[in-house]
């Protein structure tokens, strides 16, 4: 289940749409799919930690540490639910299992992306190239999960870019609260 999942988000991430017959269907893929919260949270904890040396360890790392894991669940769990509200009012409640299944799969991705994103940072590249590198990653994150989208809610534009654009502002929105609590 895991190796199909990860050939199935490969694929994906270079634009192939048969990528999406690797994952499970149903309730029963998107169950399964919860799989990659952990390894998407060891991602992102690699980031965070990259940041803090960096830019230096917040002044309470454990509370920052504490609000940072909630942010991480509340937001993956948030992101389901609202998910799925969205797909019932628009009609589309059948397709949601396989769209947040891909959603789930294609996170390792973009978390994964964002990493890989840190290390002109960390290398003591210029600005310039880690701004670059930083832009080029997240795009091709954000790329990765519209095209996930597009296949699994059959082609709808609109709606798959709601969505995209429905989890970048529960990230930026969660990362905005961490900030402010921290």
């Amino acid at each position: 289940m895991l190796t199909e999942a990860l050939r199935g988000v490969a694929l994906l991430a270079r634009g192939r749409g048969e990528g999406i017959g690797r994952f499970e269907g149903g309730l029963r893929g998107a169950q399964l799919s919860l799989v990659a919260a952990p390894i998407c949270l060891a991602l992102y904890a690699a980031t965070r930690a990259i940041e803090w040396r960096l830019i230096g360890v917040p002044a309470r790392p454990w509370r920052a540490v504490v609000l940072e894991l909630l942010a991480f669940v509340i937001g993956w769990a948030g992101f389901a639910v609202a998910s799925e509200l969205v797909l019932r009012r628009a009609g589309a409640a059948a397709r949601w299992p396989l769209y947040i299944t891909a959603w789930s799969w294609c996170n390792i991705v973009g978390y994964g992306l964002v990493l890989l994103g840190d290390v002109p940072d960390l290398l003591g590249a210029p600005p310039i190239v880690s701004e670059a590198v930083a832009l080029v990653v997240f795009g091709w994150a954000l790329w990765v999960e519209w095209f996930a989208a597009m296949l699994t809610l059959e082609r709808d534009v609109v709606l798959a870019s709601a969505l995209v654009l429905m989890d970048v502002c529960f990230g930026v929105g969660l990362v905005v609260v961490v900030e402010l609590l921290s």
